[in-house]
């Protein structure tokens, strides 16, 4: 997987106080729309990951586009209880860069910056409309877990299901 660090610059430049990975920690980007059921879903899972791994890995939810307004982040927050950062990406620089496509799609960078894991958080959604009973794969947390132990995570790549990022 390529390393992010050339895109370091997109964060300056374009005003962002996130950066990628801070102080040797590993980082995950969700990116999310408060609109799309599968990003609603979702949100408990990420809620308990980010519980889970508290002072080992930073999440922070992406929302693309600008089609929101903050009261629309605040009533999602409120509603899902979200307990991670919520950060707009109006101008899609981050998301392009990340090569998101798809909320929720989860992204899992390493302290170098280097891609770990990029997809669905787990397979409980097998295509839109089409869910399973609970999942039976964790790919998010498969690779939060290997990583940890200095291992390569089994699955690096999985394409998620959800709703398309629109470039507006």
């Amino acid at each position: 997987m390529p390393s992010l660090a050339k895109y370091m610059w997109v964060f300056l430049v374009c005003g962002w106080h996130l950066t990628l990975a801070q102080g040797g920690t590993m980082r995950v980007f969700v990116f999310l729309s408060p609109e799309c059921p599968l990003c609603q879903n979702y949100t408990r899972t990420l809620n308990q990951l980010q519980q889970q791994y508290a002072g080992k890995v930073k999440f922070t939810g992406i929302i693309p586009g600008k089609t929101w307004k903050q009261s629309d982040i605040t009533t999602f927050t409120e509603k899902y209880h979200i307990a991670y950062l919520l950060q707009v990406d109006r101008d899609l620089h981050i998301t392009h860069s990340l090569h998101a496509t798809t909320t929720p799609e989860a992204i899992l960078l390493g302290p170098d910056n280097t891609v770990i894991y990029q997809g669905a958080i787990d397979n409980w959604y097998k295509s839109l409309g089409r869910a399973g009973n609970k999942p039976t794969q964790n790919y998010l947390q498969d690779a939060i877990d290997y990583t940890l132990r200095h291992q390569p995570p089994p699955v690096k790549k999985t394409t998620p299901v959800g709703c398309l990022i629109n470039d507006f």
